[in-house]
């Protein structure tokens, strides 16, 4: 009852399994990541694709521990993809820490910029405009725009002679108003 004969199918090792486990979790994270990264290629078609492209940095530092544990575990093509990722990851966030930022973001150095929730249900709106006339802030992002909303921002206009904003009949309309111009691309 003890013995294994040549017949029987081999017994693993629970290291055995443990790596064979590591190696399936590290090749599905390269390919998933890999296909998120191609994906914040066409980021700027998709909003929800657009939201994710903030997050560089920390798809860099997760980009590393799958190269490490690829070669590691000597899984050749894994370690050249999941390198292509985060070099592809390093040059879009290194230039920010390291050497000069691109130059659209350096002409604009010492702006200020708010960001403010309307609160579509607030029962005092007016306290929101008043801290914005307080901060004066060059850019102002706005969340919870409302048509009923959009008159009280009309006070803001000479200050913020440029607005781009989406304004629906649900809570989620949002408004950029500032006083350098808004580009279209």
């Amino acid at each position: 009852m003890g013995s294994v004969d040549a017949q029987s199918p081999k017994i693993r090792s629970p290291l055995r399994l443990l790596l064979g486990l590591v190696d399936v979790l590290v090749f599905l994270g390269v390919i998933g990541f890999s296909a998120f990264t191609l994906a914040l290629l066409f980021a700027r078609w998709h909003w929800l694709l657009d939201n994710a492209t903030g997050f560089e940095s920390v798809y860099l530092l997760v980009s590393i521990p799958l190269v490490a544990a690829a070669a590691i575990r000597r899984m050749r093509i894994t370690v050249a993809i999941a390198g292509a990722i985060a070099i592809y990851h390093a040059m879009l966030v290194v230039p920010y820490y390291f050497g000069s930022a691109p130059e659209a973001y350096t002409k604009l150095k010492g702006f200020r910029l708010m960001s403010a929730n309307l609160q579509w249900d607030s029962k005092d709106p007016e306290r929101v405009y008043r801290v914005i006339e307080q901060e004066a802030p060059d850019i102002l992002a706005l969340q919870e725009v409302t048509p009923a909303r959009l008159p009280g921002l009309e006070r803001l206009r000479d200050a913020y002679p440029y607005w781009a904003h989406y304004v629906d009949n649900n809570l989620l309309g949002v408004a950029l108003l500032s006083k350098f111009p808004i580009a279209e691309d």
